[in-house]
């Protein structure tokens, strides 16, 4: 039984690493909000609330949606999350 769990726990796991390449590729502008949450540590469902009540996710970044159900998140912002040598992004 415990194994039965671990394993169930293990496939909800997502794989950060193409994630976290796309937000440092410089042609990338833009990723999903479900993405963004992601490598945020936080749930999509929190993102999607975050957004509904502010209008922007954890921090103050921005979130653009396009179309009806489509949200992105400026790659640049999560970056400057990550690094404090950046000051400011547009």
């Amino acid at each position: 039984m415990k194994d039965e769990k671990r394993s169930n726990k293990l496939k909800n796991t997502i794989d950060l690493k193409p994630i976290i390449e796309k937000i440092n590729d410089p042609d990338v502008l833009f990723v999903s909000l479900a993405d963004a949450a992601a490598v945020l540590g936080i749930a999509k469902s929190t993102a999607y609330a975050s957004y509904r009540t502010t209008g922007r996710l954890v921090a103050g970044v921005p979130i653009r949606k396009t179309g009806r159900r489509r949200y992105l998140v400026a790659t640049a912002h999560l970056r400057a999350l990550s690094d404090p040598q950046v000051d400011d992004v547009a």
